[in-house]
């Protein structure tokens, strides 16, 4: 089994969206990014674990219950540069210059 390595970083919006409530997305994105292997996440919006699945799958894996109008999520995976991002990023361009391989979700 070859697993990728992803760099997460999040906000969520201080709003109840579809009847969720910032900590209830919150902790969906922790428990869908637990991967069936190493996962590091002590700092409240980044993360880093790993996954079986390819960038675009992960990013639409762990963005399933956040709000595409209010909540950002962005994962990449350092060994092929590929990036996945979701909501409403304002600095798109800037985002999207780091990474051979972008992906929005």
């Amino acid at each position: 089994m070859t697993f990728s390595t992803y760099f997460v970083s999040f906000r969520i919006a201080p709003l109840t969206i579809a009847g969720l409530r910032p900590e209830d997305r919150h902790r969906s994105v922790i428990e869908r990014a637990r991967g069936q292997a190493a996962f590091w996440g002590e700092s409240l919006s980044f993360f880093m674990t790993q996954s079986t699945m390819l960038t675009p799958e992960f990013g639409a894996h762990v963005t399933a219950d956040l709000s595409r109008a209010h909540d950002i999520l962005v994962a990449f995976d350092p060994g092929d540069m590929s990036l996945c991002y979701f909501g409403p990023i304002e600095q798109e361009h800037a985002l999207k210059s780091f990474f051979d391989i972008r992906i929005r979700v």
